[in-house]
Order: structure tokens, then sequence, then C-alpha cells
């Protein structure tokens, strides 16, 4: 997935999750072996943005 060196200038992001959603988190990235819990929260929010762009693709293309 995107790594933070990819992009010349990162930014950090601060945020708060409720621990049931962490504990999934944490399922998430043991599952797919991401190297921390960051690489994890980062590789979700990829996937759930290009899902919701392939999702919006389909439906503009079904009018």
């Amino acid at each position: 997935m995107l790594h933070p060196t990819d992009e010349k200038k990162t930014k950090r992001l601060i945020t708060q999750f409720p621990p049931s959603l962490v504990e999934e988190i944490d399922e998430w990235r043991f599952e797919h072996r991401a190297l921390s819990r960051s690489e994890a929260v980062r590789d979700l929010v990829v996937l759930g943005l290009k899902a919701s762009q392939n999702k919006a693709k389909k439906a503009s293309s079904k009018k």
C-alpha cells in the first residue's frame, strides 16, 4: 500500500477511536501483516477511498 516515504512530505493526523474499532484495526493489521497500527490505518483509509471511488464510478455508469 501507500508508504509514508512515497510522498515527499507527510502530514500528521491525530484522531481517536473507540476501543472496539481499535480492536478491529489491530485484527486487520495482524491478518494483513501490517508493520504498525499506523500503517494499518493508512492502508484501510486507502482501501476505503478506492472502494468509494469505484462505487461512485459504477453508480454514474448505470445512469
